[in-house]
């Protein structure tokens, strides 16, 4: 396998899946409870206010392990919720995972920005 293909499996491997799921479901029912309360459905706004928060999530999933590299050992693979220990075995990727975690979080707060300043999602 080309080692650039790797990088990037490597570099999605530190996505957890399982966290990633539970925040749909969490943004799913404050959609819900929201309609349920008496809001209306904007699938526009839904769908943007989705985009920023799940950009801020898959940042927390770099930045995790990252600021965690030095608390991570490579032996250490039972963690249900821990990082991806992918940096353990790829220490070289450490500055990649950096660089995605500052523009995923920098690109969700210009989309929150945007999307308030132009009234594409209404402000709370």
């Amino acid at each position: 396998m080309p080692d650039s293909l790797q990088t990037v499996i490597n570099m999605a491997r530190m996505i957890r899946i399982h966290i990633v799921t539970g925040g749909i479901l969490a943004y799913s029912l404050g959609a819900l409870l929201a309609i349920l309360g008496g809001s209306s459905l904007d699938l526009t706004s839904a769908t943007i206010g989705y985009l920023i928060i799940f950009l801020a999530d898959l940042s927390t999933h770099y930045s995790n392990d990252y600021f965690d590299f030095a608390m991570n050992p490579s032996d250490e693979r039972n963690k249900t919720f821990g990082g991806s220990l992918v940096l353990a075995d790829h220490p070289e990727l450490r500055a990649a995972s950096r660089l995605i975690a500052i523009a995923l979080i920098i690109l969700s707060i210009s989309i929150a920005s945007f999307s308030l300043s132009f009234h594409l999602i209404p402000p709370s």
